[in-house]
Parts: structure tokens; sequence; C-alpha cells
């Protein structure tokens, strides 16, 4: 009977069996990019978008794509959902929007607000004064946007 090295067990077999155990046991999350963008009056941008439950408003964004980083995910996200291209990104917290799903969280200007939304998904969209946005807004976001403007922290825990 031939003996199986043990250094083959320690550095071949012993580590992948752990890998497909963790993969088992841990959690793993969808990530998305989201972005707080600003037109020079201070408006917020919000879309209002189709696949959403109840159509809901929202801030833009999206999941990232396999091998990309979240600040190009966040600027393509806008760009294909509003044809706007986003300046002065930055990152401003990591949110759980759900029990699946982390969000990147990004605020961000632009100068030129001529959008054209992308009606596969979005219906329809808008630059809202902060004290008067539109309902129903996810209640994640509603919150995020209310402790950025109020300069409250995001990422505290109650």
């Amino acid at each position: 009977m031939k003996k199986i090295p043990f250094k083959f067990l320690n550095e071949k077999l012993i580590p992948a069996a752990a890998q497909r155990v963790a993969g088992i046991i841990m959690p793993s999350f969808r990530v998305g990019t989201t972005i707080m963008l600003f037109d020079s009056r201070g408006f917020i941008y919000l879309q209002k978008h189709r696949f959403w439950k109840d159509q809901m408003w929202g801030l833009p964004g999206g999941f990232l794509q396999r091998n990309e980083t979240p600040l190009s995910g966040a600027k393509r996200e806008v760009f294909e959902e509003t044809n706007l291209l986003p300046q002065q990104l930055k990152l401003l917290d990591v949110i759980q929007s759900s029990s699946s799903t982390v969000n990147i969280v990004f605020t961000g200007n632009v100068t030129d607000t001529e959008f054209r939304i992308q009606k596969f998904e979005v219906i329809e969209g808008g630059f809202f004064d902060p004290d008067n946005l539109p309902e129903p807004l996810l209640k994640w976001q509603k919150e995020a946007i209310g402790l950025f403007i109020s300069g409250g922290n995001l990422n505290s825990e109650s």
C-alpha cells in the first residue's frame, strides 16, 4: 500500500477542503454601488426604478461586475442609467442594505445636469431639493440621505 505524502495533504487537499467548508458556512453578499449625486444647487438626483418593489424612488447604482472596482462600477452605473458623468466621487459609507447585499455608497457632483434615462431600468429621474424628496423612497437610502445632509454619521451603530 502506497503512502500519501503528508506534504500533499497539507498543501493541496486541506486548503481546498477548508475553502469548500468556508463557502458553505460563511455568509456571502452581493456588492453594489450607490451614489448620492448633487448638482450645483445642492439638489440630489433620484430615479424611479422599474425593477424595484413598488417602483420606488432611489439613488442610481447597481451591482459590481467581476473584477470591477467599486469606483469604476459606480461611475459605470451612473452613466448607464443617466448618461451623467459624476465628478469628485468620495467614499461615504458601506451599508448592508439587505440580508444578502452590501452597498458601497459614494457622493459626487455633476456640472452638466442634462440626463438621459436608460428606459429599460429607469422610469423617470430628476434632481430634487433634499427637503422635498419624492415618495416612496427606499428606506435605507432615505435614512442615508437624511444623515448625510444633516452632517450625521452614517456608520454609527445603535
